[in-house]
């Protein structure tokens, strides 16, 4: 049987007429004892190469063919997967090679055509998707070029991917994303009957006005990340973060562990960011894998470099095309291995490893019920406290409640290699339209409590565990300090002095708290001030009078300060006094004689810094406080 000429086949694939003619072939040998040993033995050894160079099935492709071998007019295939597990195939043009369009970087430009690209043009998806030419790995399709009929794209070469599979180790590479790089061409090139002489590969989301007519702009192809469980709100909240990094959240039905697509090249690959009662998760296509080490996106993913993400296998429900930019609209299937690397030139990943990753608790509480949430989360100094934050607000509207609520709050954060967990409790209430004051935004706290554990100077950490607990109440638990009231405008060294605070909850009526302060018995003549005021008020007034008192010099110190912190339902009652002390690296040296102080203080060393010199205490309420005053007392010593 005669093959036509102009009948190609897919790299390394059998197809349905080969096989056939290879039965025939078989037949024929049986028949005709004359054809000689040679041509049975070639033809054995051509089906085995042709086997263990399937890609499609996942054996390692032995053969490459660099850019520095294409040309112009150069026509192959591409492959990924449209719809389910099946991996279908696309024709792919080469039109040509930029070469070094980034710093010790080329791009291969091309023409991909098939029934399904020519009506969507590229798909967000397809990142990753390998091209072959006369049976050789090129490169995956990486980069898109829009506002075009044609489905032009960039595809990174495959020998600048293939040092990931070596690289164990990694840091963080210099920012991607924001930028472009721009070069004119050596010669004008033709697309339908338009010419360009410079192209553009941009990161960054500037629109093409912003660039000349006579340039192609190649955009990373956006990544989609489907998002299972969340609510709209959440989805408003999450849009912006994500496309600073060139990641397009699409609401979809989550998660589906019986998917059973293999990752091979042309398969669907996910990056699963969160899982649990909600899900996050990635999706591109897989390039190439060997020795159960797998590249893909052909681009980065978040431009981490060193990286510890879950890797997972998935499936295609469906294709949205879009005049904008179509998406694939994938289920992210069971965790395989994990993502080791996100560079500039692809994904790494590695098959039966797993990612570290962060358990998450949370229990919403309310007068009338009580729900708990459950989640895992990426360990990430940057992505998991924004993730944090999302899954705690869609916890809260899904219990039905909103954020408008006053909370009682408590976190639990349980590091790998700490000594215990670190526990931070705060209170906060509801805004009242009367009040001026501006609502204190518990939300935020959260993900702002643990982004300065994550990111402190001091050590790395490891986050296990964080357990959330917030009780919700639709009722303002908000006061005002009215006055206060001394017994005593003057006093003695060693005097007490009580002192009155009248307070104004919300919707009841006034009450009061007292407390004594002791005078020290060491106090010269003159003048003492006395201030009682809310948390926020008496920590601005500790970052003026002791900066030193607040700034963390070991993670220790970082950690005391963040459990001792003022609290929102504290009334802090302060009486500064004319002596002080210095603070050495946050610790506090009061008392000191003023010969030393004077010293220490001209000292041309960091680190050291003035103390004013206080009496300090602490009063518990069950209101959320707000308000400062101040009285002034004479002190007369004998």
């Amino acid at each position: 049987m005669r093959k036509s000429e102009n009948t190609k086949e897919a790299p390394g694939r059998l197809s349905t007429r080969a096989q056939k003619q290879q039965g025939a072939n078989v037949s024929a040998v049986k028949h005709k004892p004359v054809i000689r040993y040679s041509a049975v033995l070639s033809f054995l050894l051509a089906l085995m190469v042709s086997l263990c160079h399937n890609p499609s099935e996942g054996s390692p492709v032995t053969e490459f063919m660099s850019a520095d071998e294409l040309k112009p007019g150069m026509k192959g295939t591409g492959r990924t997967v449209f719809s389910g597990t099946e991996i279908s195939e696309f024709e792919v043009e080469i039109l040509g090679v930029l070469k070094n369009i980034y710093p010790k970087g080329d791009l291969i430009l091309a023409r991909l055509h098939n029934e399904v690209l020519d009506k969507t043009g590229l798909i967000a998806g397809m990142s990753g998707s390998p091209v072959y030419i006369d049976g050789k790995l090129i490169g995956a399709v990486a980069y898109g070029w829009g506002f075009t009929k044609e489905t032009i794209a960039g595809i990174t070469p495959i020998m600048e991917m293939l040092s990931l599979l070596d690289e164990d180790t990694g840091t963080k590479p210099a920012a991607w994303h924001g930028r472009h790089f721009s070069r004119e061409l050596s010669q004008p090139l033709s697309v339908g009957r338009y010419k360009y002489n410079r192209i553009v590969v941009n990161t960054e989301d500037q629109p093409p006005s912003e660039y000349p007519p006579s340039a192609i702009v190649l955009n990373a192809i956006a990544t989609p990340v489907m998002v299972g469980g969340f609510m709209p709100e959440v989805l408003n909240e999450m849009e912006p973060v994500f496309g600073k990094f060139g990641l397009m959240p699409v609401q979809t039905g989550g998660h589906d562990d019986k998917t059973s697509g293999k990752l091979v090249p042309g398969a669907v690959v996910g990056v699963q960011l969160l899982s649990g009662d909600c899900e996050l998760s990635a999706s591109g296509t897989v390039t190439y894998c060997r020795d159960g080490k797998i590249l893909a996106f052909g681009h980065p993913f978040m431009a981490r470099g060193k990286v510890d993400l879950p890797m997972t296998n998935g499936s295609i429900q469906a294709i949205v095309p879009s005049h904008a930019f179509s998406f694939k609209l994938s289920s992210s299937g069971a965790v395989v291995g994990r993502i080791g690397r996100d560079t500039r030139v692809a994904i790494g990943g590695e098959l039966g490893k797993f990612a570290q990753t962060t358990s998450s608790r949370i229990r919403i509480r309310t007068e009338d019920e009580s729900k708990e949430f459950n989640y895992r989360m990426i360990r990430d100094e940057f992505w998991t406290p924004n993730l944090l934050s999302w899954c705690l607000l869609n916890s809260i509207l899904s219990s039905g409640m909103s954020v408008e609520k006053s909370a009682s709050l408590s976190m639990r954060i349980r590091l790998a290699d700490f000594r215990e967990p670190i526990v931070i409790e705060n209170v906060f209430s509801k805004s009242i339209p009367a009040q001026n004051a501006a609502p204190l935004k518990w939300q935020a706290e959260v993900p702002k409590l643990l982004r300065s554990i994550m990111t402190n100077q001091f050590r790395e950490v490891s986050v296990e565990n964080i357990d959330v607990e917030i009780e919700l109440s639709d009722k303002p638990v908000t006061a005002m300090i009215e006055s206060i009231r001394i017994d005593k405008s003057e006093v003695e060294p060693g005097d007490d002095v009580n002192l009155s605070i009248v307070l104004k909850p919300y919707g009841a009526e006034y009450t009061t708290l007292r407390t004594a302060l002791p005078i020290p018995e060491d106090l010269p003549d003159g003048e003492i001030t006395i201030f009682v005021c809310d948390a926020r008020n008496s920590v601005r007034m500790t970052a003026a009078r002791n900066p030193g008192k607040h700034k963390a010099h070991s993670f220790d110190r970082l950690v005391e300060i963040l459990q001792e912190g003022e609290k929102n339902n504290e009334i802090a009652v302060r009486l500064f006094l004319p002596r002080g002390g210095i603070t050495v690296q946050g610790k506090e040296l009061p008392s000191l004689p003023g010969s030393l102080i004077s010293i220490m203080s001209s000292s041309r060393e960091t680190g050291i810094g003035r103390l004013t010199g206080e009496i300090s205490r602490r009063i518990p309420t069950r209101w959320v406080v707000s308000g400062c005053h101040q009285l002034v007392i004479k002190v007369k010593a004998n």
